[in-house]
């Protein structure tokens, strides 16, 4: 890989990781907001109908399914800052051959190939 893609990697994953770590911020907000908190600052912190409590908790549940998702893709993007700096990137960590520019460019954090992949999926 040259250098100017190598930098242009980086790049993406820095911009990538911009972006992750203020959804996070948003999403633990959310996720750690009260049950049957009012979001618009009112007086009660109770919910007005059960079936409020009810969509509170599916709520908070989503943003904690979302927080898990954007933790993992933000330590993706770190794992793969950390491959530049070592010389590794762009290369399958499991069987140390070459990633297609086309995979890297759609998901510039992965770090196997597509064989690799699909084994560590399988087992």
């Amino acid at each position: 890989m040259t250098d100017q893609e190598l930098k242009k990697f980086r790049g993406l994953l820095l911009s990538q990781g911009r972006r992750l770590r203020g959804e996070v911020a948003q999403v633990t907000a959310d996720a750690l907001r009260g049950t049957g908190a009012d979001p618009a600052g009112g007086l009660s912190n109770l919910p007005v109908h059960p079936s409020d409590l009810g969509n509170d908790v599916y709520e908070q549940e989503v943003a904690v399914a979302l927080l898990e998702n954007e933790s993992m893709l933000l330590g993706q993007v770190g794992a793969a800052l950390r491959r530049i700096e070592d010389g590794t990137y762009g290369r399958c960590t499991e069987c140390g051959r070459g990633l297609p520019l086309k995979r890297l460019e759609a998901l510039p954090y992965v770090p196997h190939c597509l064989e690799c992949a699909y084994l560590a999926e399988e087992g």
